[in-house]
Formats: C-alpha cells, structure tokens, sequence
C-alpha cells in the first residue's frame, strides 16, 4: 500500500529513498508518511508498506536524507539510506 503526502514541486529538489524495518500495517505506514510530511523541507513522501521502502522528496537547503532517516526512526521504526551515494 502506497500512502501520498504532498507532491514534488518543481525546482531543485533531491530525493531520497530509505529502507524502513518494522512496519506491519497501513497504520504504520501511515505514520511513517505523516512524520515524514511534517519535517520542515519535505515536499512530498511516499511509504510502501510492502516493499518497506519510502521515497522523499526534499529541499535540500533545509533537511538532509539523515535528518529524514531520523525522524522515521524517532517515529519507533529502522531506517537506512537506500544508495546513500546518490544522496546528499
């Protein structure tokens, strides 16, 4: 199940995929996208329960993919960059 927050705006946004350890439901998932969609600088989130990946789209003047990793794991879940090479 894929749970939307906002959409990527146009400009000069980076995105970052996390994998996310310890979702069971679309509760979780759900949380995980809300917590996501409430860091300053994020313009839009996606959270596969499923696959147990998240896809964020981000300023990056105002958060990192670190910052993003924390703020999934400050909600009660695992978190890690997915290709952290090709993030900033």
């Amino acid at each position: 199940m894929m749970e939307r927050s906002n959409t990527a705006e146009a400009g000069s946004l980076d995105t970052a995929a996390l994998a996310i350890r310890g979702m069971t439901c679309s509760g979780c998932a759900g949380r995980v996208q809300r917590a996501l969609a409430q860091e300053p600088g994020v313009r839009g989130a996606v959270v596969d329960l499923a696959g147990g990946q998240a896809e964020v789209h981000y300023d990056p003047a105002e958060t990192t993919p670190g910052m993003l990793a924390e703020v999934v794991r400050l909600t009660g879940y695992s978190a890690e960059l997915i290709h952290p090479e090709a993030t900033r």
